[in-house]
């Protein structure tokens, strides 16, 4: 049997969720499930808020969906790892580029180590780069570090 179900509804709730609590559906969930997927009463969806998990739900209401009823958590929430992106520094353009992938990537911090193949100028380079788009995105963890042959 599949670990998760992929083929039930899906909707985001900005409610807590937990087992028997009602959760009140806005203007725009009840049309969704009601005239676009022609769920009714009775009908269960996956409601998840991104705190709590992903819960099983039966919807109810008269004639459109008011209210779901959670019944069972059918996924806890996942936790992302921190990510600490090490890097040899790079020439500017590169440089940025490669700030952003690691931020779409999911890094929480950028640490730059020295190697012997560093390009070193960069560094001159980084109080200019601090007031660009990447003094949002930029964190220092604490000075430089220097790898050696053991890496360490």
């Amino acid at each position: 049997m599949p670990e998760h179900d992929f083929r039930s509804p899906r909707l985001f709730v900005d409610a807590p969720l937990g087992a028997g609590a009602s959760v009140s559906l806005e203007r725009d969930q009840s049309n969704y499930l009601g005239n676009l997927l022609r769920l009714g009463a009775g009908d269960s969806v996956l409601v998840f808020n991104g705190r709590d998990g992903e819960w099983r739900a039966a919807i109810s209401g008269r004639k459109r969906a008011d209210t779901l009823t959670i019944t069972t958590q059918t996924r806890a929430q996942d936790r992302l790892p921190d990510v600490t992106y090490v890097f040899a520094p790079l020439k500017h353009a590169r440089l940025d580029y490669m700030v952003q992938k690691a931020v779409e990537m999911g890094a929480a911090r950028l640490v730059p180590v020295l190697t012997r193949h560093s390009y070193a100028p960069i560094f001159i380079l980084v109080a200019a780069l601090v007031p660009l788009s990447l003094a949002a995105l930029w964190w220092w963890t604490g000075p430089i570090q220097k790898l050696d042959r053991r890496g360490g």
